[in-house]
């Protein structure tokens, strides 16, 4: 049993190693990226001195301790990413005022893989309901030629999306503030009667998402599109200390 428990510890950190460094050079480095080499090395570690660490766990009373911190925070990783997995697919199919496509980087003065994913769900929802608005949200960031909501209008209207149903929001730059900023052009829009929002974003970041809608006053339902495969893992990580820092700050 302890053979196997190593090499799965070894096994893990490979594959986290391995998938930090294919994002280095694929995307630009985030907090995601480095968690997930630092997680990796550290279960490489624990794979290599297995046996010391389980000596330790047995005969001391700071070993127990540790290993009781480590169950505690795996068990609470898991439940974590259960509720993030848990959301992913949730669908939206009834019509809403506006569809709000949150910002997700830039390469230069195009949109991201992840960012074209988002896109390119909302085109599919906008097909359903062409009344309805687009609202692109997305200010610019670092390394950035261009705020992210001029790329997807630009992306939006190469695609055949009219002008006059896409709303640019540019000075955002954080999920609070597309929809913070988003809400304010939507309010003036609508003239302050009710109306409701749907939102497109990748499925590991509809929950925390739709909580942040929610605090800003917003009727809001999520529109789940893919992941980029090859940063699922780093993606997800990121959004677990995300998911706690909103359970802890509340933002």
């Amino acid at each position: 049993m302890k053979k196997i428990i190593r090499i799965i510890f070894l096994i893990l950190g490979i594959i986290l190693i391995l998938n930090s460094i294919v994002s280095m050079i694929l995307i630009p480095i985030h907090f995601g990226v480095t968690a997930s080499l630092l997680i990796g090395i550290f279960l490489f570690f624990v794979f290599l001195y297995f046996n010391k660490i389980t000596e330790l766990i047995k005969n001391t009373k700071v070993g127990k301790t540790l290993f009781i911190f480590f169950i505690v925070g795996v068990c609470f990783f898991i439940f974590t990413e259960s509720i993030i997995i848990f959301n992913e697919k949730r669908e939206y199919n009834e019509k809403s005022d506006a569809i709000i496509v949150l910002g997700a980087g830039l390469l230069g003065d195009r949109v991201s893989l992840t960012l074209s994913y988002r896109l390119e769900k909302a085109i599919e929802y906008f097909k359903k309901y062409p009344d309805t608005y687009i609202v692109v949200s997305g200010g610019q960031g670092r390394n950035e030629l261009i705020p992210e909501a001029i790329a997807m209008k630009k992306y939006l209207m190469q695609k055949g999306i009219s002008e006059d149903k896409i709303i640019v929001e540019d000075k955002s730059t954080s999920t609070t503030e597309n929809f913070k900023f988003s809400k304010r052009i939507l309010d003036e829009l609508f003239e302050n009667k009710e109306y409701k929002v749907t939102y497109s974003t990748n499925g590991f970041h509809i929950y925390r998402a739709g909580k942040l809608a929610e605090k800003q006053g917003l009727t809001a339902y999520g529109l789940s599109a893919e992941d980029v495969w090859y940063m699922s893992i780093t993606n997800h990580l990121r959004e677990f200390f995300a998911v706690v820092k909103w359970w802890t700050l509340g933002y």
